[in-house]
């Protein structure tokens, strides 16, 4: 699961940074979502686990660009907090993931990037 966990991260991340997109709502995605996570953080008893949980939370500076509008929407509608990890659980983070490769924008950003070299 912290494999999963990690490529769903940073898939968001890589998706948040590009500059492209399809949104077609109006709808702010990125504020449900955030407080979804920070609160399934927040549950955790621990100090330094909740800390290290919502450090680990991806985050955006243009919250209303269309292509973090599209990547966050996909967090909110599939987001469900596993209580002991403070993280979604597998089920949620390989919906989250089936939501962002299934987006156009990831879609030509596969087709924009080059293959390795062998």
């Amino acid at each position: 699961m912290p494999r999963l966990h990690w490529f769903v991260t940073s898939l968001s991340i890589i998706i948040v940074g590009s500059v492209a997109g399809c949104a077609t709502t109006d709808t702010n995605h990125y504020k449900p979502a955030l407080v979804s996570q920070e609160q399934c953080c927040n549950r955790l008893s621990d100090a330094n686990a909740k800390q290290a949980c919502l450090a680990d939370i991806p985050r955006t500076q243009d919250e209303t660009s269309n292509i973090n509008q599209e990547t966050f929407q996909c967090v909110e509608k599939h987001f469900s907090c596993d209580p002991a990890t403070g993280r979604a659980t597998w089920d949620s983070a390989q919906q989250q993931l089936d939501c962002l490769n299934d987006l156009e924008s990831t879609q030509q950003a596969r087709n924009e990037t080059p293959a390795a070299a062998k």
